[in-house]
């Protein structure tokens, strides 16, 4: 055989043949005896026709004449969409899904050309114990630098022997964008009929091999998903390649049966046992599951599945997934022809598989079944079943009992899931993924996922630790997920020449700030406890509070830590470092004590923890919209680089014109009752654990009345604010002058991101981040004002109004820079997608001051009241930056001084409406 290499795996701890049909056998008539529930969820009572109380198990359908009936379907069938939807998504995107995927750039014009970078920088994270702090190394896949170094080349694993005409044309992109001689892509399908594996990847060979050869070798996996994945867990997959050079391919395993490995079109026979040596390396590792097979789960066991994925950093997930189809009777009719096509291929393929009923359990002279589907609008899924042509007795052997089936009765037999883009972020978030990007069939609502499992995150759904979730009260997954950001910030993203650095005249260097941070947690748990200051105690009188001067005269600085002055006077890093990792392990014995029962969650104990999680998680924020103004910064690894041209052209397709609404009048509760002093009257947490917790600027509750106005349903964005300068014929162009979210590039001005400058054909459409007095100046230019805070809480509240932390925002380190905002929209199972504000803060012309009843806090005299000086105006909502926590909590204020400028804040423009 020529072409690719080609070998396929013993299978992975499987059942022997004869075990696997007794196990089909129970399986089978476990279905047959049935359910005691007659109703399927969702149904209406009256519904009866669509009752079932017995199933076929859908394994059935896939035996090795199933497959090939399958293949019909997608061969012959023209209205099972779903199939060369997905084709023509891969042929059409091959190229792009594949940089997504983190393959090269291939440069295919000049355009391309131009704007390839090369491969980023990246400076490895010390660890927690590292004596040495960090090294500088290349590329961006995987983790790099470990001992040995990366190895090359990608691992592609495929839960499925895919069908040859979708996946050859995969592979085959993903193989143009590697030089000849260069690294290689091993492609491993997985499944569980091994001779639908030998067929495929022979397929694979005769009809793609000589475009794939040098370049893609295959090494099927024999087995199901969870035998597969585990073995990919116990990091075997490089043991294969190491042995794909030699031409027999020896067991390890000393409790094998003994023999070899051999090429597939050897007839040596396969051993029952894999090696089980493991070598894991840090080559990266692409999951593909297409077909929208992941449909064929229920919605429970979707993303417990998705979650089990072994991606790590540099891996990814490309997923084919079918959409709820759109309202009416023709998306109805569309799908259900999709699943039972005219020419009755689908039909075929669905009655087959009660011949492998009959098989299993000797059958002869029975009624037969025939296939009945329908689609389930209420739960979103297409539903098959085998309806009993007549009355019959079936003998179940293994049982040896009798079970009756009623003429017409039916079995259920498979569905397939279909997602509203709502029930699709909320499948990806539920497994811990991040939609790097996709692809939307023209004629369905059939998409293509790019998706990885961000370093960093923020998913309640991931948390298990104790103690027991309390609302405002951090679990000790929340801590660790928020120092792994820290981490990543500080010391991925700041090199070792920056430390010393203000990338902000008006605030520290930036190694003040990893100081400040487990001072701070410090201080309070010192209190908290009544105990003694971890060592170095004078840590605590350099790094309890920076500075915030006045921007106008920054002379005036309130009270404040004193700082060393020179260089040499500073704590090293590996001291900070050190006296880090002490204050974490001190926090760690508060909540084992707090497990142990030793500690009880009282009022002031959450509040302490809460606060001191909330002012990291701001910190963080801070720290990078210092960042983002220095040249010097590192770009983030915690999610894959963005590709800004495929991004680019996504949301110019996708633009909306901005448009006015009319908010009626109406009255908005500001702030929440959250009293500190009263804390005391709270020592168990039974007592207390609905209240919520806040800052002492949040709270006491208080309502406004607000009058008509309009505003905007668009914030402003930077080209809107670049029509705004070049209307003015005094523009002085000078970075004094303009935001400074801006930058001069050669001649050309472009707008800072954590990655590099990008041109305003990338963020011309994403909101404007400047001064409060910037955006007014354009908003008077418009003709309006900025909105006050009750009128921006309003307007979030209205039904067409955006949502800061809704399903859609950018916020919690979605994306790591804005987007284009949105516009409150219905996605095509008619939920409202409330729009969002691209990932920014926003201004209000309020100035800084406390609700009525105001009380300053007892723990943190200094948080809000040091602001109350009339230059301080109040900002809400959250950015791209902000942790979910601040973002969805109503209460929460922010303020800055109106001529501060660098911060992630935007603003949209309100108009006063006659009469009102």
């Amino acid at each position: 055989m020529s072409g690719i290499n080609i070998y396929t795996l013993p299978s992975l701890g499987q059942a022997a043949p004869e075990d696997a049909s007794s196990s089909l056998k129970q399986e089978i008539e476990a279905g047959l005896i049935g359910k005691t529930e007659a109703t399927i969820p969702g149904d209406t009572p009256e519904d009866k026709s669509w009752a079932y109380t017995r199933s076929v198990p859908t394994v059935v359908l896939y035996d090795e004449m199933g497959l090939r009936l399958y293949d019909d379907i997608t061969a012959h069938a023209k209205e099972y969409y779903l199939f060369d939807d997905e084709l023509e998504l891969l042929k059409t995107h091959g190229r792009a899904i594949a940089r997504c995927m983190g393959f090269p750039r291939v440069p295919k014009d000049e355009h391309d050309r131009r704007h390839d970078h090369g491969p980023l920088k990246r400076w490895k994270p010390a660890r927690w114990g590292d004596t040495e702090v960090g090294k500088w190394n290349e590329g961006v896949n995987g983790e790099e630098g470990l001992a040995g170094g990366p190895e090359t080349g990608w691992d592609i694993v495929e839960l499925g022997a895919g069908a040859l005409r979708k996946t050859g044309h995969l592979l085959t992109a993903l193989a143009s964008t590697v030089p000849d001689g260069g690294e290689s892509i091993t492609y491993h399908p997985l499944d569980l009929s091994y001779r639908e594996l030998e067929r495929v990847l022979g397929e694979m060979n005769e009809s793609f091999g000589s475009q794939l050869q040098g370049k893609v070798n295959c090494i099927g996996l024999h087995g199901d998903y969870e035998a597969g994945l585990q073995f990919i867990r116990d990091g075997k997959l490089p043991s294969l390649r190491q042995d794909l050079a030699l031409s027999e391919l020896t067991i390890t395993d000393e409790s094998a049966s003994g023999g070899t490995w051999s090429p597939m079109e050897s007839e040596d026979p396969l051993p029952s046992s894999p090696p089980t040596r493991s070598t894991e390396s840090n080559r990266p590792r692409h999951f593909v599951f297409l077909g929208s097979s992941i449909g064929n789960f229920s919605r429970q066991s979707a993303g417990p599945f998705l979650a089990s994925l072994p991606l790590r950093r540099g891996d990814t997930l490309l997923l084919g997934l079918d959409g709820r189809p759109t309202p009416g009777a023709d998306g109805r009719r569309k799908l259900e022809h999709a699943y039972n096509d005219p020419a009755g291929y689908t039909k075929a393929f669905e009655e087959h598989g009660w011949q492998v009923v009959r098989r299993e359990l000797g059958l002869k002279g029975d009624a037969g079944v025939e296939f009945v589907g329908r689609y389930n609008e209420i739960e979103g899924r297409h539903e098959s079943y085998l309806k009993s042509r007549g009355d019959q007795t079936l003998h179940l052997p293994l049982s040896n009992r009798d079970v009756e089936l009623a003429k017409d009765e039916l079995l259920h037999i498979e569905w397939s899931y279909k997602y509203s883009q709502a029930e699709a972020i909320d499948l990806f978030k539920s497994a811990n993924l991040r939609v790097v990007e996709s692809w939307k069939a023209p004629e369905s609502e059939y998409r293509l996922f790019v998706l990885e499992r961000p370093h960093v995150t923020f998913n309640d759904t991931e948390m298990k630790s104790e103690p027991k979730k309390i609302k405002g009260v951090p679990t000790w997954d929340q801590w660790e997920g928020l120092w792994k950001l820290w981490d990543h910030i500080t010391l991925d993203m700041i090199p070792p020449e920056m430390l010393h650095t203000k990338p902000i005249d008006l605030r520290h260097i930036c190694l003040f700030y990893l100081g400040h941070i487990p001072t701070f947690l410090d201080i309070h748990l010192t209190n908290m406890t009544h105990g003694s200051h971890t060592e170095p105690v004078f840590f605590k009188d350099i790094f309890e509070r920076g500075i915030d001067p006045d921007v106008d005269d920054p002379t005036k600085i309130h009270s404040h830590s004193e700082v060393p002055v020179d260089k040499e006077d500073w704590p090293t890093l590996q001291e900070i470092l050190a006296f880090r990792d002490r204050v974490r392990d001190r926090l760690h014995g508060v909540y084992d004590q707090i497990s142990s029962g030793q500690l009880e969650i009282s009022r002031h104990v959450a509040r302490v923890l809460f606060m001191t999680y909330e002012h990291e998680a701001q910190h963080a924020e801070t720290l990078l919209y210092m960042l983002i103004q220095s040249p010097t910064t590192l770009p983030p690894t915690a999610v894959s680089t963005p590709e800004w041209d495929q991004l680019a052209a996504k949301w110019q397709a996708q633009a909306v014109p901005n448009k006015k609404l009319t908010i009626p009048a109406g009255t908005i509760q500001l702030g929440h009752d959250d009293i500190e002093k009263d804390d005391s009257s709270y020592p168990h947490a039974a007592d207390w654990e609905g209240h919520e917790l806040g800052w002492d600027i949040e709270n006491p509750s208080v309502n406004h009345q607000v009058a008509t106005f309009a505003v905007d349903a668009l914030p402003i964005s930077n080209s809107d604010y670049l029509s705004f300068l070049t209307s003015k014929t005094d523009q002085t162009w000078n970075a004094a002058s303009l935001p400074a979210s801006w930058v001069k590039v050669d001649d050309s001005w472009q707008v800072r991101t954590l990655y590099g400058p990008v041109s305003f054909h990338v963020a011309g459409s994403w909101p404007l981040m400047a001064s409060k007095n910037e955006i007014e100046d354009f908003a008077k230019w418009k003709g309006g004002r900025l909105p006050t805070e009750p009128e921006l809480r309003l307007l979030w509240e209205h039904e067409e109004g955006p949502r800061p932390a809704g399903v859609l925002a950018n916020v919690g380190f979605e994306h790591w820079h804005p987007i284009p905002p949105a516009m409150t929209s219905t996605d095509n199972a008619g939920k409202v997608l409330h729009g969002h504000n691209g990932g920014v803060w926003e201004w209000t012309s309020t100035q800084l001051s406390g609700h009525e009843g105001f009380q300053p806090s007892d723990l943190y005299p200094g948080y809000s009241a040091d602001f109350f000086d009339g230059k301080h105006f109040v900002v809400l909502g959250g950015s791209f930056a902000t942790v979910p926590c601040i973002a969805a909590r109503k209460s929460f204020r922010n303020w800055y001084q109106a001529n501060y400028r660098f911060s992630f804040i935007g603003g949209r423009v309100a108009y006063d409406v006659k009469g009102q």
